[in-house]
């Protein structure tokens, strides 16, 4: 009887947390993005809305698993399918197939990944703790933390947005390695294998936030070679679980160069100073990346009470949560550090959604028992929703971006970012002003019938000569031709003069030509690899792992 009371109490309590999960993430939203049916776009909302309307289009041409958006650039394509996993976009792409507006459902699986983000966080801690006070602190600290709400609404980053969801989990599954209990080291993998599908430049930076924790535990783990052991098999896992990402990057990568590539950033010249990190963290400044005026005050209660952390596990979150803020501003020698692979992270702020990860855990952990009182806390947590709730009214009336949904059903499929994944010669402005024709010399060849379906284009030709023929695609490896005729014509192959970055093909005689994207053998392969890896994995965990736990 007592067994099944504490399952009715515990099912009660899950229950009402996740109903007031549900109601946060709709509340914390309700200004900037729901109100009077308008929203806040932020600066990369084109990009993503592109991407979701171009995954939407595929499925209803019953592709899919596209590798190319064929709605980016006026229908010419853009691989950001391979180089930026649609994995997660299937769930408003899925709301678009059921008739929802392209902003009603963005707006809608943002709210979604608020749930998502308070569910895993709040899974995180509890997992650790083992307390509900103490897990609600980090999941509302984390969820509603400022740097987040700038990367919903402001920047709009949605990939980062998603990334910072599963940090949690992945975070939590280092602890285990590290601190706790080590058999636990499946946490990590299926952590960073979603950040992985979610924004690669998040997993970069969680990686270094792992290598410090590894520096600051190098002795522990020499003698205890068991957690050493369990950090590998959590490395070595993820590998076959992501493959369907990075293979095909890889693959790209190594057929051509891309801008992203070459690109070498200046990431110093968006380095923060310190006082304007701190001046723009105590105002609370909406659409600007700070820490929040809530998260610089325990920053400054725990720094000048570090000494106190008896805790080795608090004590070594928050060097790390330091090392990380000193990388946000320009007290870090950002002009040497870009010369490195670390001008891949773009912009040096980025660092503080670790930073968040951090302080949000150690406050949460609550080792200087600053929050033994309920009402202490209670009083936290309402100052926290009504901060956020003051966020999205701030962001709503100071943003420039607000539309109306009728407003963002027509969207600007030239908007690419910063070209990232461009073949390395292409000119974004010379690819934008292209018609979607063909280019040939009209004197020396006779071309009809000329047709263009999403990445299929269709013609028919005859001349005596080998003539190049420049078709309306940007060139990315996994484009055939076939022939239907005398003639015969070449593999697509990338045009590196006037028309660069684009696909041309060389015929002679005369026939049909077909020219279209086909899945490499190496897609193909990594798909199912991931596939099977997943199910192999959640097998090991659901029922094996459960059975040996047991016993």
């Amino acid at each position: 009887m007592k067994d099944k009371n504490k399952i009715y109490n515990s099912m009660v309590i899950n229950t009402s947390i996740a109903i007031f999960f549900i109601i946060l993430s709709v509340v914390s939203l309700y200004f900037s993005h729901i109100y009077n049916f308008r929203m806040v776009t932020g600066d990369d909302y084109q990009f993503h809305a592109v991407r979701i309307e171009g995954l939407y289009e595929a499925l209803r041409s019953h592709v899919y698993f596209p590798r190319i958006n064929m709605t980016f650039m006026h229908s010419m394509g853009y691989a950001t399918s391979i180089f930026y996993s649609d994995v997660y976009l299937y769930f408003p792409a899925v709301l678009r197939l059921l008739g929802f507006s392209l902003a009603e459902s963005y707006v809608i699986f943002l709210v979604f990944v608020n749930f998502l983000t308070f569910v895993i966080s709040y899974f995180s801690m509890m997992n650790i703790e083992k307390k509900i006070s103490k897990s609600l602190i980090f999941s509302l600290l984390y969820t509603l933390s400022f740097y987040r709400l700038f990367d919903l609404t402001g920047r709009a980053a949605l990939g980062e947005t998603l990334a910072m969801s599963f940090l949690p989990l992945a975070f939590m599954g280092l602890y285990h390695i590290l601190y706790k209990n080590k058999n636990k080291w499946y946490f990590m993998t299926i952590g960073i294998s979603l950040i992985i599908y979610a924004h690669m430049l998040s997993t970069i930076m969680f990686g270094l936030a792992v290598f410090v924790f590894l520096l600051i535990n190098i002795k522990k783990l020499y003698y205890d070679r068991e957690r050493l052991k369990c950090f590998i098999k959590s490395v070595l896992v993820i590998i076959p679980l992501v493959a369907f990402s990075l293979v095909p990057i890889l693959e790209q990568m190594h057929s051509q160069k891309f801008v992203v590539t070459i690109l070498v950033f200046h990431v110093s010249k968006y380095a923060k100073n310190l006082g304007g990190l701190v001046t723009d963290s105590l105002s609370n400044t909406p659409l600007t990346s700070n820490l929040g005026v809530v998260l610089l005050i325990f920053l400054i209660i725990y720094l000048f009470s570090i000494r106190k952390l008896k805790n080795r596990s608090t004590r070594d979150i928050f060097i790390v949560g330091l090392i990380f803020l000193l990388l946000t501003t320009s007290l870090f020698p950002w002009k040497i550090a870009e010369r490195t692979f670390l001008h891949t992270i773009q912009f040096p702020w980025r660092f503080i959604s670790i930073v968040t990860l951090c302080l949000c855990w150690i406050i949460a952990e609550d080792s200087l028992k600053l929050l033994k009182s309920k009402r202490i806390t209670s009083v936290l947590l309402f100052l926290v929703i009504l901060l956020s709730v003051s966020y999205s009214i701030n962001c709503s009336e100071r943003s420039r971006k607000v539309f109306k949904y009728t407003q963002l059903d027509h969207i600007n499929t030239d908007y690419i970012g910063g070209a990232e994944y461009l073949p390395e010669k292409a000119h974004y402005t010379t690819l934008k002003n292209t018609k979607l024709d063909l280019l040939y010399n009209k004197k020396d060849i006779d071309i009809k019938n000329y047709t263009k379906n999403r990445d299929t284009i269709i013609f028919d030709f005859k001349t005596t000569n080998r003539q190049s023929v420049t078709l309306p695609l940007i060139y990315y490896k996994g484009y055939v031709s076939q022939l239907t005729g005398r003639g015969t014509v070449s593999e697509p192959f990338l045009n590196r003069g006037q028309e660069a970055g684009l696909i041309s093909v060389i015929v002679k005689g005369e026939g049909r030509v077909k020219v279209y994207y086909r899945e490499t053998v190496l897609q193909a392969a990594s798909k199912y690899v991931s596939l099977a890896s997943w199910i192999i994995f959640l097998f090991y965990l659901l029922v094996i792992r459960k059975k040996t736990d047991s016993n």
